[in-house]
Order: C-alpha cells, then structure tokens, then sequence
C-alpha cells in the first residue's frame, strides 16, 4: 500500500472468479521509523560454556565479523555488514594473541566504520569499586592510539549502575550509554524504550538509551527468514507509533543466532537489502552504535530530558550466591585501594620492589575485575548445579576471588614494607596505624599481633610514642600464632601513620568493652 500524510479513505477490491467484493476502509499514516540494527555478542563469561572456551570463541568471532564484512562490500550501504563489539575485553585478547596481519585487518576495519568497539570492559555488577571501573578504561587509551574511534558504552544483561558511572565514562573520554535488559527475573519498568541524559551527582551527563532487551532485534525475527521478520517486525513496533513515544530512530539490537555468545552473521544483510526494497516504513538499517546515537542527539538532542538520579539494579542475586566470594573481593578492593595509596607514599623506599609491586595490583585489580563482572553461574547451574558444566563454571569463578585476595595480600604487604624502612621504631616492639585517606581521622584497628612478641611481656600497654597517651585496646580471642586485638585510635593523621610502643604493664580499661559469641558482636547495648 502507498504510504499517505493523512488519513485517506482507500477502496479493497477483492476477486474470486466471477465474484467481486469491494469495502471502503481508512489508511493511516505511517510513522516515519527508522530501525538501527546493531548486531554485537553479548559477552557472557562462563554461562553458555566455560571460561577459557569463551575466551576463545570471542577471538573466533571477531575473526568471523571482519570476513563477513568483505564479504558485504558490494550491498548498498545500510545493508553491509557492521558488528559492535560490546566489549573491550575480547579486543584486547585478539589484539595480543593473535598474528599483526589479524591486529592490523582489525583496524583497518574499525577505521573504515564497519567495526565498532565500545568502552567498558565487561558486563559488571555494583560489586565493582570505582578504582576497578577507572583501571578497567585504562585500556582505551592504547586501543585509540591505535585507531579504534571509542564514544559509546554498553552494559547489557545488568539492569542497573554506579550512580559515579556518568563522570567515570565522561573521564574516560565516553559520551554515548547504551542498555539492555534482561527480563528473566526483571521485568522492564517501561512501555517504551526511553532516552535521557543520564547525569552522575557532579553533572557529567551520558546520552544513554535504556533500551528493551539486548537482543530485541531478534525477537523482532531479524535472524529469521523473511517472512517471519515481515510477520514480528511490525507487532514489535506497533506501540511506537504512540504519542508517548517520540523519537524518530529506534535502537534494535541483535545477535547473530537468538543465545549469549553469539557469532556474527550476515543474514540480517539480505534481509535488510530485500525489506528496504519492498517497504519505504519502516527503514531498517545496520549500524553502529555511535551511528544511532549521532542520529539520535542530531534529531532530537535538545529535547531529550536530563535526569539526576540514582539507577539502582533490581536482579543482583548473583552477588549473594557466592557471599564468601564476594566478601573476599571486597575486603581485597579496599586492600588495593590502601595499597595504592601506600605505596605512592613509600616512594623510593620501594627500591627495585616498585615494578614488582605495580604487577601485583595490576594481576589483584584484574581478578577482581573478572569476579565482579555479571556471569554468576553456567546456563544450567540453577536446574543443574551438580553437573561438570556448572561445577567448572564456577571453579574459573570463584578462582578469581581466590587470585584476587592472594594479589591484593602481596600488594598491600609490599607496600607496607617500602613503607617500614623510613619510620624510626627504636628497640621496642611498635605497633603502627597507617591511615590511606586525605583526611585525619579515627581509626578502628583490628590487629593480629604476633603473640611471640608479647608472650613473655603479658599484660601489656600500648603507649603514644609522639604523645605518650595510652591507646586502650581489648583482646578479642586468641589463637596459636596471635593475639585478635581490637582498638580505636582517637586520630592518625591523614595519609600518614601513628606509633605505639608495647611496654609491659596493666592496660587502660576499655570504656565499652564487646563480647564475641559465634557470629554475634555485642556491646550490651546493641547486638
């Protein structure tokens, strides 16, 4: 049917034989849509299989992605092929494993504009830190050095972010944001895919779409034949045509086959090549990502509603299925955030140690980079946590956690002893407070004081050896190598430390002594 700009009383004509019927009916104007049609992998470390077989299939993919785009030079533009690389982290395996003539086929593509690479590393959840998400964009700047072009971000699979992540992204030279949601266990709060700036509380601002799933395209049939595609693709976008919707673009992600870890395909080429031919409304395209949102912010950006809230995720169960896990990644995040600090300030005190100690907090920010990212589980863990497919899964998993306390505990150590070699503690045994932040404050210590130190020497006290002052402390259980010692320092100067000699003698009376008993704490008052 002609498309009309207003609505038009049109005539059908329907023949069977000698039998002809005709009936009056109205003709709607069309909305004048146009689909961009992203077609990426999302990335899913361990759930369609494990870790290392994911790592290759990803290397496999970009493989596949650059020969299907010489394979689509000769389509009309909007129908070639164009793939997304949701992640950063399959780029940098290909990069480094793979031969210079791959690398450099890879650029060249990304040049030219048929290869998109995206700027977070992988899918993460709120258990990332903001020093883990900084280290993760560390990467970028070699990539662009390099020639990758690298404006957008997505975040697929996880339904909700770091209210930081705005400035993050901002900092690190990203202004586009693009989400899908997962509606397993999370139904989309929306009727209709929304855009707005989304700004951090300092302001930085994001394009960001929040878009329907990650692979909405292929609900829409685009990895189908053409007949189920001229059968969804209207159904689908049907509630656009409303009022409330009002963008002329529309992002449709894709994925070559209807799973996680896909591979790319060019069968949404041909599609598109022979839809376009047959239809004016809607227009599909394949694009990239960047290419949507420049069309996107050149529509319509100055109307497009800024918003300066928190975006809280609403299916974080993963995190608590593993909670011991999780405990030690942050308990090793913090440790790397005051190893950080610690060893800026031993300075040279770290002697040749300094490049070993730089290694350890980048392989602990790593391991805790793959703990925190989205994958929890291997597709049957829920049905099937007994098999060999879920057991690996998580042993790779959890193996992270393992590798990251283990780095973050070398770090901090290393740190510590730079540290140690400038501070003047005479013959007396001294415990020392280092406080990491930029402010003075009190500290809360928990102390594992080696009991070989003040066996022969018991009781103890614990004095100021700049102010003489007594640091009250309480002894919080004992086992055979130390001493489970708990105190508060009234102030230990900001990034610097406080000394304490351990002399024999009776110790000051804690004011507000606690009790212990199996996982409860209490001070008689609060339990």
């Amino acid at each position: 049917m002609p498309s009309v700009a207003a609505r038009t009383t049109a005539t059908a004509r329907i023949a069977a034989g000698a039998v002809v019927r005709e009936t009056a009916f109205e003709l709607a104007p069309v909305k004048p849509l146009e689909v961009f049609i992203v077609q990426h992998t999302h990335t899913d470390i361990g759930y369609t299989a494990d870790q290392p077989a994911i790592q290759r299939e990803h290397m496999r993919f970009i493989d596949e992605a650059l020969a299907a785009v010489d394979a689509t030079r000769g389509y009309p533009e909007h129908a070639r092929f164009k793939w997304v690389c949701e992640m950063t982290w399959g780029v940098e395996l290909f990069l480094d494993r793979r031969p210079p003539a791959a690398a450099a086929k890879l650029l060249a593509a990304a040049r030219e504009g048929s290869f998109e690479l995206t700027g977070m590393c992988l899918n993460m959840t709120d258990l990332a830190d903001e020093e883990v998400l900084l280290r993760s964009f560390r990467p970028l700047a070699r990539l662009r050095r390099e020639g990758f072009d690298i404006a957008c971000a997505m975040q697929n699979d996880v339904n909700g972010f770091p209210w930081a992540l705005p400035r993050l992204l901002r900092s690190a030279g990203i202004k586009y944001f693009s989400n899908g949601i997962n509606e397993t266990r999370s139904k989309v709060p929306f009727e209709h895919p929304q855009a707005l700036w989304w700004e951090s509380p300092d302001g930085s601002a994001l394009l960001t779409w929040r878009g329907w799933h990650y692979m909405a395209g292929n609900f829409m049939g685009l990895n189908e034949d053409f007949a189920s595609a001229e059968r969804k693709v209207g159904d689908f976008l049907a509630p656009l045509n409303a009022p409330e919707y009002p963008h002329a673009v529309v992002l449709a992600p894709v994925s070559g086959l209807f799973t996680d870890n896909a591979p790319p395909s060019t069968f949404m080429c041909d599609l598109v090549k022979q839809w376009n031919a047959k239809y004016a409304w809607p227009h599909l395209r394949i694009a990239t990502l960047k290419e949507f949102f420049t069309a996107l912010e050149e529509r319509e950006g100055a109307r497009i509603p800024h918003v300066r809230k928190a975006w809280c995720d609403w299916w974080a169960d993963g995190i608590g299925a593993g909670a011991d896990e999780c405990a030690i990644v942050k308990a090793s995040q913090e440790s790397l955030r005051c190893a950080d600090t610690l060893a800026a300030l031993a300075g040279a005190g770290l002697g040749g140690g300094g490049a070993r100690l730089r290694a350890e907090l980048a392989d602990a920010y790593r391991a805790c980079l793959l703990y925190d990212e989205h994958t929890y589980g291997a597709w049957n863990s829920i049905e099937d946590p007994g098999s060999l497919k879920a057991k690996h899964g998580w042993l790779y998993k959890s193996s992270f956690a393992a590798a990251a306390g283990l780095a973050s505990a070398r770090a901090e150590d290393a740190a510590l002893a730079g540290l140690l070699w400038n501070v003047a503690t005479g013959d007396a045994p001294v415990l020392i407070a280092f406080n990491s932040l930029p402010w003075a404050r009190p500290c809360p210590l928990r102390i594992k004081l080696p009991r070989n130190l003040v066996e022969r020497m018991r009781p103890f006290k614990l004095i100021d050896c700049a102010r003489g002052g007594e640091l009250a402390y309480q002894i919080a259980g004992e086992e055979t190598l130390w001493l489970d010692v708990w105190a508060v320092a009234p102030e230990v100067p900001a990034c610097g430390y406080t000394t304490w000699r351990i002399v024999p003698g009776a110790p000051a009376e804690v004011p507000n002594p606690f009790a212990i008993d199996g996982t409860t704490i209490s001070n008689g008052k609060v339990a």
